[in-house]
């Protein structure tokens, strides 16, 4: 019996141009689709709705036959339909699926992007099959960055500890980037032994990696904070800033080219002008916290120029002030200490844009005369916001 694939795709997510496409080239039943996905390879449009269909329809398609055809889609498709045809693939979690995954992720000859989102879905299938992969992926250097890049990012092995620290010193900024988010993952451990590199890389490295938005410096910021605390403090990082940062820096460099659509534009990340005197802001939360503690990050990092610990109502926050002279990087486990530590320090520096950043998050801008609370209601109500936004699954 035919199945109705149109009927299927309804009401699924981002599907509206899929299903105009696959109707204007009678694609309509789980037959002419297997037809069409063997004709892939003549007809970008329809082939990249025939593969987004495979994608989005895979639990009532045949397996054996995806398995058969995708990886050829793969293969001949043009770059992004071969790209959906390795999500649907991957999305498939069947064995059947681990060799042919196998073969895209070790083939030179396709795009690094297609050979990630393989990685991607072997790791679902089999991460008992994907480890060692990995582990033999970013540490090769002949790979491309990004292949290796993905291959840190998902590996999450204590065992490796020593092989993160390694590729924090690594040429390529993606692999040093994600070195750092590596030692993140595993910070619930004893991960000192990363303290000095990773002081270096949040000190000076304000290199950005390709398709990311944000330095290796601030990156390093967490897990440098990890390796002085250790898991008795499982702290998140915020940033006071006079620019954007994090996912709202990223946004602010798209800009569009012509034939090369939207890409990043490094040269416009901004370099403020705003420099705060250590000696000053020191005067100024003694004044505010007498009981405030100052130099209690030891060995002294030379990431900041003055780091304190101090009790905001009773909340624990420790904190820094970058050597750039205008970053104040926070380290606690209660949002709030940080809305209301915010808002003291939007009323001392009161001559300059500003912005508060949870780590890899979008900023928030401090306006003057903002309270903790008003903070607190501007970041939930943008929040609630995103989520009206984000596609309900079918998985909920």
């Amino acid at each position: 019996m035919p199945i109705d694939i149109i009927a299927l795709l309804q009401g699924k997510p981002y599907t509206v141009g899929t299903i105009a496409t696959l109707r204007a080239h009678d694609i309509t039943s789980d037959e002419t689709l297997y037809i069409a996905l063997e004709q892939v390879g003549s007809h970008p449009e329809r082939d990249e709705a025939v593969c987004s269909a495979c994608y989005d329809l895979g639990q009532y398609l045949e397996v054996d036959r995806l398995v058969r055809l995708l990886p050829r889609a793969i293969i001949v498709g043009d770059p992004q339909s071969a790209y959906v045809a390795t999500q649907s693939l991957g999305r498939l979690a069947d064995v059947r699926v681990i060799e042919p995954l196998m073969q895209v992720i070790l083939n030179p000859l396709l795009d690094s992007g297609i050979r990630e989102r393989a990685l991607d879905g072997l790791e679902e299938c089999s991460r008992e099959t994907a480890l060692p992969l990995m582990h033999r992926l970013m540490l090769d250097e002949s790979q491309p960055s990004g292949l290796r890049g993905r291959a840190l990012e998902i590996s999450r092995q204590v065992a490796w500890l020593d092989d993160y620290v390694s590729l924090l010193d690594a040429p390529e900024a993606e692999i040093r980037f994600w070195a750092c988010f590596a030692l993140t993952c595993i910070a619930d451990n004893e991960i000192t032994a990363a303290r000095e590199q990773l002081d270096e890389l949040a000190c000076w490295d304000d290199a950005i990696p390709p398709n990311w938005g944000w330095s290796v410096g601030r990156e390093a910021l967490l897990p440098l904070a990890h390796a002085y605390h250790g898991a008795s403090i499982a702290g998140v990082i915020w940033v006071i800033s006079p620019r954007l940062e994090y996912s709202s820096l990223n946004r602010s460099l798209m800009i569009e080219n012509g034939e090369r659509g939207w890409h990043r534009d490094l040269s416009r990340v901004p370099q403020p002008t705003l420099r705060i005197d250590p000696e000053w802001l020191r005067e100024q939360m003694v004044t505010r916290w007498p009981k405030a503690e100052f130099d209690v990050y030891q060995p002294r990092p030379r990431t900041y120029a003055l780091n304190w610990r101090l009790r905001v109502n009773n909340m624990l926050l420790h904190g820094g002030l970058h050597v750039d002279g205008y970053t104040v990087v926070l380290y606690l486990t209660n949002d709030h200490a940080a809305y209301r530590f915010a808002a003291w320090y939007r009323g001392q520096v009161t001559d300059t844009p500003l912005y508060l950043t949870r780590w890899a998050d979008e900023s928030t801008e401090l306006l003057p005369g903002m309270t903790a609370w008003d903070i607190h209601t501007s970041i939930e109500e943008r929040d609630a916001a995103r989520r009206r936004l984000w596609p309900v699954s079918d998985e909920g």
